[in-house]
């Protein structure tokens, strides 16, 4: 009897091993690694500005009473143009808005030190007020260009990467920014370096960035052909942003919900714990600081980690794209109250199991990185920089609401029952927010994610591809 022949499935070319999208990743990667470090390490300049901790006479230091304030213009500004730049971008392109945000993010840092010789601290709070601008266009720019550039089973993996950026920006910029500060060129030179790496990035990306496949100029036919197909997208310019269809997509208030809930909790690990390690668990100044720098090296180990496997599991068609977001979202935010539950009856005596409980959590709540953090770029990939603007500006108004709030539940800071009622509180939003997201979230592009192709930027070596090519690319 003749044995039946196999059909063979042939390899699919993604274009060169380092290709023009991997190049573009590097490059917001950089990005990241930038704007972060310089927001982060200003607020140890900031200290050496207003004490004199250099061995050199000549450097400068301020007698100013302000510091909270200056610290607070960055936020102020960072708010500010998130939704209009999810909108503008979306209609024309990420790329000359990234351009911008790295260029004016860099003068007003190199602008500081001469800003505050003359201008004191008012002049430095309007620098930093123009950097946080400046630094909110970048947050919906890079979901838009991950969006444009990023193959479904690639984009945990991509995400994982950028949050590395980031990371290593805020270790850099406050690690390498006290040793300056200490030194004979004293604080002045924190403010040079960093904004002279990004006038450096400036010039590379205007020369080798790009919003999209389409206009990349050096772009092989097969990876720009690889990623129309997996992408199934769509280079649209000048188009009405569909908001009717978006503010009733239950996918867009799942992914919302989750972000405002889970922002009292991402308040507590990231501004209360080390109030609470202080007053409640009776840890030393030196013992708080090392444990506030250890939750963010697990964490980016962590983020590495589920990226890899949430991008294995659907690569290899283990779980739906959906309930691959479903599975990371409920694995990080209900593992991260039950461990909060834990985390409030420890007894004071019991300082180790503080630590590892608190690190455990902060842990699973990264996990939520391959699951509703990115899910706006399942759904809404054309409209993924529109879609972040709207999510994170609400997200930061309620992490304005947030400390406020614990600071009038918390009046007594040595009180331990009034600090579990905020950790019951995170604990209520974090089921609450999943329930709903595990009932209305999608990781399904929605209908009205696709709009008319512009005609003049529409490629013409896009063919159309069956199911099963699309799968196989996937």
């Amino acid at each position: 009897m003749e044995k039946p022949v196999m059909a063979k499935v042939e390899k699919v070319n993604k274009g060169p091993t380092i290709g023009a999208r991997h190049i573009q990743f590097l490059f917001l990667a950089l990005l990241g690694f930038l704007v972060y470090s310089t927001r982060f390490g200003f607020s140890v300049s900031l200290v050496a500005m207003t004490e004199n901790y250099s061995p050199n006479p000549d450097i400068p230091y301020y007698n100013w009473k302000n510091k909270s304030l200056i610290l607070s213009m960055f936020f102020w500004g960072y708010t500010l143009p998130q939704i209009a730049i999810g909108i503008l971008s979306t209609k024309f392109g990420t790329k000359p808005f990234l351009l911008i945000a790295l260029f004016m993010n860099s003068l007003c840092m190199f602008l500081i030190p001469t800003i505050a010789e003359h201008f004191g601290s008012q002049g430095v709070m309007a620098c930093r007020l123009l950097q946080g601008f400046a630094q909110g266009l970048v947050v919906p720019c890079v979901h838009g260009g991950i969006g444009k550039w990023a193959p479904p089973n690639e984009r945990s993996r991509v995400y994982a990467f950028l949050s590395t950026g980031y990371m290593l920006g805020i270790a850099v910029g406050t690690g390498t920014t006290g040793f300056i500060c200490a030194s004979w060129a004293g604080w002045p030179l924190t403010f040079y370096l960093l904004p002279s790496l990004g006038f450096l990035w400036v010039i590379m990306y205007y020369f080798f960035g790009a919003t999209s496949p389409a206009t990349h100029k050096t772009i092989t036919e097969a990876e720009q052909n690889y990623l129309q197909i997996s992408l199934k997208s769509q280079d649209i310019y000048n188009v009405s942003i569909p908001y009717r269809a978006m503010f009733t997509s239950s996918p867009f208030w799942a992914q919302l919900i989750m972000a405002l809930c889970s922002g009292w909790g991402y308040s507590i690990f990231t501004t209360e714990m080390p109030i609470y390690m202080d007053k409640v668990m009776k840890f030393d100044i030196k013992s708080n600081g090392v444990i506030s720098a250890l939750p963010p090296i697990f964490v980016l180990l962590a983020i590495n980690a589920t990226a890899i496997v949430t991008d294995y599991l659907i690569k290899h068609d283990c779980l739906t794209l959906t309930n691959t977001r479903k599975l990371m979202s409920s694995i990080g935010s209900f593992g991260c109250a039950a461990l909060m539950l834990i985390f409030v009856y420890i007894p004071n005596d019991s300082k180790i199991l503080c630590v590892v409980i608190m690190i455990a959590a902060n842990v699973l709540r990264s996990i939520n990185a391959g699951g509703f953090n990115i899910n706006h770029l399942d759904y809404a990939p054309n409209f993924a920089a529109a879609v972040m603007g709207i999510i994170n500006t609400c997200a930061e108004c309620f992490s304005f609401i947030t400390p406020m709030a614990i600071q009038y539940i918390v009046y007594d800071e040595s009180d331990i029952s009034l600090w579990r009622t905020v950790f019951f509180t995170a604990i209520c939003l974090y089921v609450f927010s999943t329930c709903f997201y595990l009932v209305f979230a999608s990781g399904e592009a929605q209908p009205w994610n696709n709009s008319p192709v512009r005609p003049d930027v529409e490629n013409s070596n896009t063919k159309e591809k069956s199911d099963a090519e699309i799968k196989l690319l996937s």
